[in-house]
């Protein structure tokens, strides 16, 4: 590992100093601030991954990305044969580096970690090279301003598209993160993922989406049965977590003791009112004039929104349209979850490493589908206990708003 100090010669080349080339555009900076002035469509489900492509007029601005429920799809393309420049943005895990429900380019984020890297007052960029099988990678890490390492990027990649320029950095990064971890006991958790088209000037950035803040439309008193409590405990620890992966085990936890409780109530002659296992209900959107009531049955009001093509396209996988759940379960989750979870609690030798980015994409893939086919499944088995009172085309029961304003008056003093 060494590092680039601003009067040397640039190393990418060009024989300009590293300060008046590369080392120009690498300084730290503060997170912007003010009001937003480029707003674009919500495209997902929160608290799941999104992908979305920026114009190049936007880069390097000093402006948010703020998501809106805005009709109309807006395409994402998926860049072109080429070569790719790929730059991870560090993050304090509970500390975000924008405000909530905000997005920019990594232009315009400092980046943080536990991991101080500026041993020498002069230094602005440390560098190191990185052996793969698919190459040598040359990596550049960028202190913020207090001096801990920001940011990690690398230019030069040749790859078919955004999403194989980010597997191809990844897979050469991520070891090398874990190693730092766990020799150092810190978290190196990456915020932010942008890749960027070195012809075209394209840019794809990967986010979370935040959660929307809502109202208590529900009574905060848990009136459920000790059973619907397992799975509701365990929906709060998904959602709680910043780790796709555990969300997606968690989330697939559920939906697996789901079916299994369905099994279990066939074998014994179950309740007549327990909805069969191939409710017409459980199949995956095939459209989406059927996508739009199937969303709004499941989501709170606040959260709904006006759900688009994008929307359908970023829920409903191509692959999974119109086939039941327990089909799209088999075929496509229960593989990752078995890659995953064998990895985490199979006995014996580990043979496996979490940072694989094959898995991690598949994971990105599936999980907002994941999350609707839970709720989903909730809501035909729980009625009385999941979002009672919304009924399957999203409209809202009379008589149980009645109750529920009822129940809202004895718990509520006014001032």
């Amino acid at each position: 590992m060494s590092s680039v100090q601003r009067n040397q010669p640039c190393p990418c080349g060009s024989g300009k100093k590293y300060k008046k080339c590369c080392g120009a555009s690498q300084g730290a900076r503060k997170p912007v601030g003010g009001s937003p002035r480029e707003r674009t469509p919500f495209a997902g489900v929160p608290g799941s991954p999104v992908e979305l492509s920026l114009p190049m007029a936007l880069h390097g601005q000093n402006q948010y990305i703020v998501f809106e429920p805005l009709p109309g799809p807006i395409p994402v393309g998926g860049g072109e044969p080429g070569t790719y420049k790929v730059v991870f943005t560090l993050g304090r895990p509970g500390f975000p580096q924008r405000p909530e429900g905000k997005f920019t380019c990594e232009q315009n984020l400092e980046g943080d970690s536990h991991l101080y890297v500026r041993l020498k007052p002069e230094t602005v960029e440390i560098m190191f090279s990185l052996q793969t099988p698919e190459g040598v990678f040359d990596f550049h890490g960028v202190p913020n301003r207090f001096g801990h390492l920001g940011k990690l990027w690398t230019e030069h990649v040749v790859a078919k598209d955004y999403h194989d320029a980010e597997r191809i950095a990844w897979t050469a990064l991520s070891p090398t993160l874990s190693w730092l971890s766990v020799q150092l006991d810190i978290p190196l958790f990456v915020e932010q993922v942008d890749v960027i088209d070195r012809h075209t000037g394209g840019q794809m950035m990967k986010v979370l989406l935040a959660y929307r803040t809502i109202g208590m439309s529900v009574a905060p008193v848990h009136a459920g049965t000790p059973e619907f409590q397992y799975y509701a405990s365990l929906y709060r620890d998904a959602v709680c977590t910043n780790s796709a992966l555990y969300q997606f085990l968690c989330l697939y936890k559920i939906l697996d003791a789901v079916f299994a409780r369905r099994s279990r109530a066939s074998r014994v002659g179950g309740s007549t009112d327990r909805p069969k296992p191939t409710n017409p209900l459980e199949i995956v959107p095939a459209d989406e004039s059927a996508f739009k009531p199937w969303m709004n049955a499941i989501f709170p009001t606040a959260v709904r929104l006006a759900w688009s093509q994008m929307h359908f396209d970023s829920v409903c996988r191509p692959e999974a349209r119109g086939k039941e759940f327990s089909a799209v379960s088999d075929a496509y989750l229960l593989p990752i979850r078995n890659r995953i979870a064998h990895a985490l609690i199979g006995s014996g030798e580990l043979g496996y490493s979490i940072d694989n980015a094959s898995d991690l994409q598949k994971v990105f893939h599936w999980l907002p589908l994941l999350k609707c086919m839970v709720r989903r499944t909730l809501k035909n088995e729980f009625p009385k206990e999941f979002m009672p009172g919304w009924r399957d085309d999203g409209s809202f029961d009379t008589a149980q708003e009645e109750k529920q304003k009822a129940e809202w008056s004895s718990l509520f003093r006014k001032a």
